[in-house]
């Protein structure tokens, strides 16, 4: 259904961005590494475009740069 609506009234840049087979999966917060989650029922698309993100969160060292970013916040004693 959302297919159908963002390809009649988007365009196709809109359900590229909608398609889950784009993005492969999610990035699971709080485990130490790159851990992606995908849907059950991924295509070989899907899963593909899965590892190049975990490959790319890997080479950027994003687990590592979030840990230094969240140890940053100033926590107030509220």
């Amino acid at each position: 259904m959302i297919e159908s609506v963002a390809g009649a009234e988007l365009g196709g840049a809109a359900r590229r961005r909608l398609d889950a087979s784009e993005h492969g999966g999610a990035l699971l917060a709080g485990v130490r590494g790159v851990v992606i989650v995908g849907h059950g029922r991924s295509s070989a698309r899907a899963i593909e475009r899965a590892i190049e993100l975990a490959h790319r969160f890997s080479s950027d060292q994003l687990v590592d740069r979030l840990e230094r970013g969240i140890a940053a916040i100033p926590v107030s004693a509220t």
